[in-house]
């Protein structure tokens, strides 16, 4: 399993880390549900991700939960917005439609 950094823009969640002064990553603690910043400028916030999309199944149900309430939060948002539908709308669309499907497979 690996990380990505976030774009700028992309809305952080309970499940991503921040680059703290000391150099470690810690938990993304006070920044959940605010826009990532811009990653090109080090004296801004570097936050990242695991790649899961193939591997939601690592997430504890708390976990998936947080990430689940996050992007209703966010798609309710963009349809309130009326948001023009882009290639990042898209994507949170798509990553609540799997986590949703992970918390039903996990009921089963």
């Amino acid at each position: 399993m690996g990380y990505r950094p976030l774009k700028e823009g992309e809305i952080v969640l309970a499940t991503d880390e921040s680059l703290h002064e000391s150099g470690e990553w810690r938990p993304a603690q006070g920044y959940v549900g605010k826009p990532a910043s811009d990653p090109k400028y080090p004296a801004h916030c570097q936050f990242r991700r695991r790649n899961m999309d193939s591997d939601l199944h690592i997430l504890t149900d708390e976990e998936l939960q947080d990430e689940i309430d996050t992007f209703s939060h966010v798609c309710r948002h963009l349809g309130q917005f009326k948001v023009k539908h882009t290639e990042k709308t898209d994507a949170t669309l798509d990553r609540l439609e799997r986590l949703e499907e992970e918390q039903r497979r996990r009921k089963i």
